[in-house]
This record gives C-alpha cells, structure tokens and sequence, in this order.
C-alpha cells in the first residue's frame, strides 16, 4: 500500500484503538472456530448464506462476548441484509434486522475492527452524512493498513459522491490485499459509473458466475448492458434479477425504486436509472382499481396524529401531523427532520421534508386496506408502503 494514501488518510486513533492487540479474533478456541464457520458463510454473500452466517456468529458470541470481530460481522449480516432486501428471507423483519445491527455494531466498536468501522461508514452513508462515513473509513485504513475493509469502505464511498476514478483504486487496493474476495460488484460499479460500460459488464459477468445467489449482480450487469444497448442481454439479466426477488417473496423492482438510492449527486442516479431503463425495467406498478381516499377524509385522518410504517425514503418510521400544517419525523433507525404537509382537494396529500428527498415536494395518494393504509405516487407510478394511524404523538416527537 503506497505510503501517500496512508499519509493523506491519516486520522488521529485512541489509545485503545492502538492497543486492539487483536482483540479482532478472541483467546477461546471455540469461539473462533464457530466464527470461521460463519464468516465463511458471510464470505458467499447470499440470502441463504447470511441466514446460515447467524447461529455460528451468535454461537462465537456466546463462548466470547467481547469478540469484536464476531459483533461486526453479525452487524454486517443484519445491515447488509437490510441494505440488500433480505431481511425477511432469512427470518426477520426489517426493524429487527435494524435493531440487531445496531446492538452488534455498537459491541463491535468497543474492540473495534475494520469491519466495524466499515460498516460504521454503510450506516452513515445510507443517511447521507458523508463526512462521518468517510472518517469512519478512515479509521478503518489506519487502524490495519493491511485490511481490506476500510479500502472497500472508501471506495465506495468515493462513488457515491462522485468520485469513482479515485474510488476505483480504493477498491482494487482492497482486491490485491485480499484476492480472494468478492469485490467483483464493487469494481463493476466503479467502473459503471465512470462510464467504462464495456469493462463494467465484463466485471459484473464474471460476479454473476462467482456468485449467481447474489441478484444485485445481476441488477447492475443489466444496467450496464443497456448503456451499451445490448438489449436482449440486458432484459435477460433483469428478468434474472426480478425472479430472484420474487423468490424470496419480493415484489419486482421498478425505475421509481431508484429515487431511494443514495448518491451526493444525481448524476449518478441518473446513469444508473437510464441504464436500466434501456434494459427494460418498468416505471412503476399500477393503481389499485379502487378509489383512493378523498380530500375530506384525508383531513379527517391526519391532523394532530402520527402515521408509523414505511417512508417514501425507504426506512420505516413515525410522522407526527401537527395540526397547523408542520411535521415531525423519526426513522426507526433515529433519523429525524422536519417539513410541512397539506392536503389539496383533489384528494392528494403532499409533503415536503428540511432534508430527506432533497427538500423536494412530494404528493400521494392513498387506499385503505385492511386497517392499514396503502401510500402511492400521485402518478400512480410506484405504490410506496403501508402505515397505520395513531392517535396524538404516542412517540413524543
């Protein structure tokens, strides 16, 4: 590793930091082995294999409570599954996932690791606070210069804000320290986003036959085949993916779905939605062929109560409807922010947030549903998720 990457990542590191002594693996011969067995199930990076990951982890745990490196790795099973949609298919409900990540990720950074800081960064990044992510990754390169994670951490990191050259060789950094990873899907998409379409789809190929349980490979191989305009590949890869999902009892991904995604810029959101727009992914599902609840229902509903469930931001959450038009947020994973809302009478409800969404102003539509409420684009183009209503502000928002 160049000596100027590591000067020009510097960060300042505690005492107890420096004096981990590899408090990343555990004095009990049980423990560790029960962590091999899951970390080598970590490794493949499916669904299935997360699932099969987890009692070997807790089992390390249980013979070693203060085994850092067990604690991130089942932080990084949950908050990966989470990220990645598989939650549900190995037992847990996305709450649970998020609560379990945390509890994990916070025992791991008392003997922090690599793995622990990276995915320190991933929690960070998903809320759009890229300063704290990128000094999380910091610490993961100065902590083990010698450790892949924090290298992987930055580049990615570096993509999503727009710098995927400089990603780029954090990345392939990370795969010549440890050649026998999976970072296939992280170089293609560097690769994507610089536009390399040709190289990108050649990656994301070979991370398709490395790892064919793995749908997400096949999501961007789609999205670079269509900025080629190899369209029957494309289509065939999407349609891959979109039975993948439907497998694991998710429903089909659609062009809206991108809107959630976070990147600094647009630009890169927009690369990748037009690349899969080539490749045939739909805009968005259809309307339920019943009537949406009106105006005047609407503003018999919401005002002074707090709607708890899915966000059009993709965490689930609770939203407090003040009466005089304001909002008060927070997500299930402790974001909060504030906005106003107002409901027009052609029976559309609208809201805008400080932060979340850009500060853009967004309308819905809704669809009671069995003592639930069902949220869609006002266009129709995307159904968004389900809440239920509570009476006042039982959250103390």
């Amino acid at each position: 590793v160049s000596r100027s990457i590591v000067t020009a990542l510097a960060v300042n590191l505690t005492a107890r930091e420096q004096d981990r002594q590899a408090r990343e693996e555990t004095d009990s011969p049980e423990a560790y082995d029960e962590f091999l067995r899951g970390w080598a199930r970590y490794l493949l990076h499916t669904p299935d294999d997360y699932a099969k990951a987890i009692p070997y982890l807790e089992n390390a745990i249980k013979l070693d409570p203060n085994y850092g490196r067990a604690h991130a790795t089942l932080a990084a099973v949950y908050w990966e599954g989470l990220d990645s949609l598989w939650a549900k298919s190995y037992g847990v409900s996305n709450n649970e996932a998020y609560d379990k990540a945390m509890h994990h990720l916070e025992q791991a950074l008392i003997h922090p690791t690599p793995l622990a800081y990276r995915m320190a960064a991933k929690v960070h990044d998903h809320g759009g606070r890229w300063d704290d992510a990128m000094v999380e990754a910091k610490r993961a390169i100065a902590l083990d210069t010698n450790n892949p994670n924090g290298y992987v951490a930055m580049g990615r990191l570096l993509v999503k804000v727009g710098q995927p050259a400089e990603g780029l060789e954090f990345i392939e950094t990370a795969m010549r320290l440890d050649p026998r990873s999976d970072y296939l899907y992280r170089q293609g998409d560097a690769l994507f986003h610089l536009e390399r379409y040709e190289e990108a789809a050649a990656v994301l190929l070979r991370a398709t036959k490395r790892n064919p349980g793995d749908e997400w490979n096949f999501f961007l191989l789609a999205a670079a085949y269509g900025q080629l305009g190899r369209e029957q590949e494309a289509r065939s890869a999407i349609e891959t993916f979109n039975n993948m999902r439907l497998e694991a009892l998710q429903r089909p991904y659609t062009l809206a779905d991108i809107d959630y995604w976070t990147f600094k810029e647009s630009a890169e959101r927009e690369r990748l939605r037009n690349g899969l727009r080539k490749a045939g992914l739909r805009g968005g599902e259809t309307v339920p062929q019943f009537k949406s609840l009106t105006s005047v229902v609407l503003r018999s509903l919401f005002p002074g109560n707090t709607a708890t469930g899915d966000t059009e931001f993709g965490d689930g959450g609770h939203v407090y409807h003040l009466p005089d038009g304001k909002l008060l947020l927070r997500t299930f994973n402790g974001q909060t922010d504030q906005g106003t809302w107002e409901i027009i009478d052609d029976g559309q409800f609208c809201r805008q947030w400080n932060n979340f969404g850009d500060g853009k102003r967004t309308c819905f539509i809704f669809f009671a549903k069995m003592g639930e409420y069902e949220y869609w684009h006002a266009d129709g183009s995307r159904m968004l998720g389900t809440f239920k209503l509570r009476l006042g502000n039982p959250e103390n928002l």
